[in-house]
C-alpha cells in the first residue's frame, strides 16, 4: 500500500482476511496492521512491510469485523433455560413481564452488573464486539446503570435503551410517565454515554404504552435529547393492540409512519410479523431493521427475502438467552438460515413466492452479522470493515481445525466461516485495538469470579423474590420426571 506505516502495535501476519470493506476484498494470505485505536494498514502479506511490537502468526486463522449482536435483552441472561422452570406457586399475574418485575425489583445496580457481565463474557467469547440492550426491568431504576458498568467494563460497544413502560398489563408500580423516563433516559446518558456507548429510550412497542400520544412524545423527547431511537417493529403483539384500539388501516409499521415516529434515526428492531406492504415503508423511511431467528414461534420465519426485494439489509439478533440460550451471533446466522427456508415453505404451500428469487447467501449472512448491525446499532463512524483508518475492531478465528475442512483450495473457507464456527473457535477479539479476548481468554475479567459471582448473584435474586421453589427439582436426593439427582 502506498504511504503504508512503518511500525505497528499488532499485526496479524498470513491471515485470511474478509474485510467487508465496501469493495468486500477478501486476502487469501493477507495480513493487518493496528496502532493505536485504528487500523492502519491491510492488504496482501505479500505487501507487508511493517514492523510491530506484536506479530501475530494467522495461518490458518480469518480475521475479520467483529460480531454484532443488534437485539437483545442483557439481564434475562437470569433466565436463559428456564423453560424447564416450573410455574410459580401462588402467582397472581402471569406472563413474562410480571415473573421479570417481581425478580429484579429485588436487585439493584450491583446484582445486575453480576449478572450481566456474565452475559458480556459470554458474547465476548464468542466474536462479538457490539451488543444492543432494550431494557425494561426499571425498578429499582439503578438496575440498568449495572448493565452499562458491566457493558463499560467489558471494553465492548453498546446501544442501550431505558423503556417506557405504561400499559394496562404491566405491574402499576413499573409503570411511568413519558417525562419519568426522558428524565432517567438523561441521567443514565451522563452517567454512561461515550464514543462506545449510547444511552437511548425506548417504548418497546406499541402494546407496552398506553396511548399513540406517549408514544409520539417518547419519538418527539428522544430526538431533543441528540440521540438515536430504539423501537421494536414487530407486528404481531403491536397488531392486536391496535385492532383493540380501533385503528383498521393497516398494520404496526403502517401505524408507526402514520403517527410520525418513523425516521432515519430509528433503529428498528425484530421486525417479524408484517403486512405485505410495509417492507416498503419501513425503506421508504430509512429505517434499520434487526431480524431475531430464534423467535421463528411468532411466525413461519423472518422475512428476509421482502426486506431484500425493497433494498433493506437487516441485522442479527437473538433477542435475549430465553429467545436462544447461547448469545452467539455464529448460531444466529445458522438458525436465520433454517427459519428463512422454513418461511419460503410456508409461503409456497399457500401459493405465494414473491421476492423468493431474492438468494440468501454466506456472503449476506456474514453482512448482515458486522456492517448491518454496525449501522442499526448506530456505531461510531470508524467501526466498518478492515480497512485503513477504521476503529480495530476485530475477530480472529482459528480455522486449523477438521471442522473447516476439507478447504478445497479455501474455495470453501468462507462457507466454513459460517457454518462451523463457534466461541471455541474464536482466538482473539479486539475493540478500538484493545486486545480483549487473547489466545481464547478475556482480559478484562478473571472468568472464574464472573461465573462464580453471577451464580451466586441468581440464587441470591431467586432467593430474595421467593422464586427458589420455581426452579426444577434437581437437587440432592430428588427426583424429577422420572430421573433422581444424588451427591
Amino acid at each position: 500500500m502506498t504511504g503504508e506505516p512503518t511500525s505497528a502495535d499488532i499485526v496479524f501476519r498470513n491471515a485470511y482476511v474478509v474485510t467487508l470493506d465496501d469493495e468486500r476484498r477478501v486476502y487469501r494470505d493477507g495480513y493487518v496492521a493496528v496502532s493505536g485505536r485504528d487500523i492502519v494498514a491491510v492488504g496482501p502479506d505479500r505487501s507487508c512491510a511493517v514492523r510491530a511490537e506484536r506479530t501475530v502468526d494467522a495461518r490458518g486463522k480469518a480475521v475479520l469485523p467483529g460480531l454484532v449482536n443488534a437485539h437483545n435483552h442483557l439481564d434475562q441472561v437470569l433466565m436463559r433455560a428456564r423453560l424447564d422452570d416450573r410455574p410459580r406457586p401462588g402467582a397472581g399475574m402471569g406472563g413474562l413481564m410480571a415473573t421479570m418485575h417481581d425478580l429484579w425489583s429485588h436487585a439493584g445496580e450491583e446484582i445486575s452488573y453480576k449478572l450481566v457481565r456474565l452475559h458480556m463474557l459470554d458474547m465476548l467469547r464468542a466474536g462479538t464486539t457490539a451488543v444492543h440492550e432494550q431494557h425494561f426491568t426499571n425498578v429499582p431504576p439503578d438496575n440498568m446503570d449495572g448493565v452499562l458498568r458491566a457493558i463499560d467494563e467489558s471494553g465492548m460497544r453498546g446501544f442501550a435503551s431505558r423503556v417506557h413502560l405504561s400499559a394496562e398489563m404491566i405491574p402499576p408500580d413499573a409503570r411511568e410517565s413519558v417525562d419519568a423516563v426522558l428524565s432517567e433516559t438523561e441521567r443514565l446518558g451522563r452517567r454512561w454515554n461515550s464514543d462506545r456507548i449510547t444511552v437511548t429510550a425506548s417504548p418497546i412497542n406499541g402494546t407496552w404504552v398506553a396511548t399513540d400520544e406517549e408514544l409520539v412524545a417518547l419519538r418527539e423527547g428522544v430526538r431533543r435529547l441528540g440521540v438515536p431511537f430504539d423501537l421494536d417493529l414487530s407486528g404481531a403483539e403491536w397488531r392486536r393492540t391496535l385492532a383493540a384500539r380501533g385503528y383498521t388501516r393497516g398494520g404496526a409499521v403502517k401505524h408507526a409512519a402514520e403517527i410520525g415516529i418513523l425516521d432515519d434515526q430509528v433503529s428498528g428492531g425484530k421486525s417479524f410479523n408484517l403486512e405485505p406492504d410495509e417492507y416498503a415503508i419501513w425503506a421508504e423511511h430509512g429505517v434499520t431493521a434487526c431480524l431475531v431467528p430464534p423467535r421463528i414461534r411468532d411466525e413461519m420465519g423472518p422475512g428476509l427475502h421482502h426486506f431484500l426485494a425493497v433494498g433493506v439489509v437487516p441485522a442479527l439478533g437473538n433477542d435475549g438467552p430465553m429467545g436462544g440460550p447461547k448469545s452467539s451471533v455464529w448460531q444466529v446466522m445458522r438458525r436465520l438460515l433454517t427459519s428463512v427456508a422454513v418461511r419460503r415453505e410456508y409461503e409456497e404451500r399457500s401459493g405465494d413466492t414473491t421476492d423468493h428469487d431474492q438468494e440468501i447467501t454466506t456472503e449476506l449472512l456474514l453482512e448482515m452479522a458486522t456492517r448491518a448491525g454496525q449501522s442499526h446499532l448506530f456505531l461510531d463512524p470508524r467501526v466498518r470493515g478492515i480497512e485503513q483508518g477504521a476503529a480495530a475492531d476485530l475477530v480472529v478465528v482459528d480455522m486449523s481445525g477438521p471442522d473447516f475442512a476439507p478447504a478445497m483450495e479455501q474455495r470453501r473457507t468462507l462457507s466454513y466461516l459460517v457454518h462451523s464456527t463457534d466461541a471455541s473457535h474464536v482466538e482473539m477479539v479486539l475493540v478500538d485495538g484493545r486486545v480483549l479476548l487473547d489466545a481464547g481468554r478475556v482480559t478484562v475479567w478473571d472468568e472464574a469470579e464472573v461465573i462464580r459471582e453471577a451464580e451466586e448473584a441468581s440464587m441470591e435474586l431467586f432467593r430474595r423474590a421467593g422464586y427458589l421453589a420455581t426452579l426444577p427439582e434437581r437437587g440432592s436426593g430428588e427426583s424429577s420426571r422420572g430421573w433422581r439427582y444424588i451427591d
